[in-house]
């Protein structure tokens, strides 16, 4: 059998697939986020409440404890496509609340769609809160890494790849003997 395990395409500098990118400048960029993060004074959005964002706020409220941070989801729940959603939804949310992570369900703000170092911005979101920020990071907007595959063996709405309670894709493959799983993003 064969195991597809591809990922996803971020739409972050910071979190997409770097492939080609020499690692002397892979970790010139990632330090230079890590020092603005930890210097941050006005405080760090994180847009996207799915796995990366609340990943990476997590690790902000751990690593970097005495730095505001927020994270901005745009459904009403985190985690979307997870397993037991609700209930990991109160598991998680209460984890970073209690990390010191402002998390803020079911708003977003109009167009931020880079991530940003800089000046001190005050970002408004779609119900009208204000967030002072000098540090935006894009967890959102990613999707399946699954360009090789046909357009049935996908979800229409995710457009992640169609598996079964076993994780085995049977669009990909028709036969027992030639399974197909995918795991993780894809």
């Amino acid at each position: 059998g064969v195991v597809l395990a591809t990922g996803t395409v971020q739409s972050s500098p910071l979190i997409k697939d770097v492939t080609g990118m020499a690692k002397a400048d892979r970790i010139a960029q990632i330090t230079v986020f890590r020092d603005a993060v930890r210097d941050s004074k006005a405080g760090v959005v994180v847009v996207g409440g799915g796995a990366t964002g609340v990943e990476v706020a997590g690790e902000i409220g751990t690593d970097f404890p005495n730095v505001k941070c927020t994270l901005i989801n745009k459904e009403a729940l985190l985690l979307r496509g997870s397993a037991k959603r609700e209930k990991m939804h109160k598991i998680v949310q209460k984890q970073l609340i209690h990390m010191g992570v402002r998390v803020i369900n079911d708003d977003f703000v109009e167009g931020l769609r880079e991530d940003y170092i800089g000046d001190v911005k005050t970002y408004t979101t779609s119900k009208g809160e204000k967030i002072d920020a000098d540090v935006v990071i894009i967890c959102a907007g990613g999707h399946p890494n699954v360009p090789y595959a046909p357009d049935e063996a996908k979800d229409a709405k995710t457009g992640a790849l169609i598996v079964n309670n076993a994780m085995l894709c049977e669009k990909l493959s028709s036969d027992p003997a030639k399974p197909v799983w995918a795991l993780g993003d894809c």
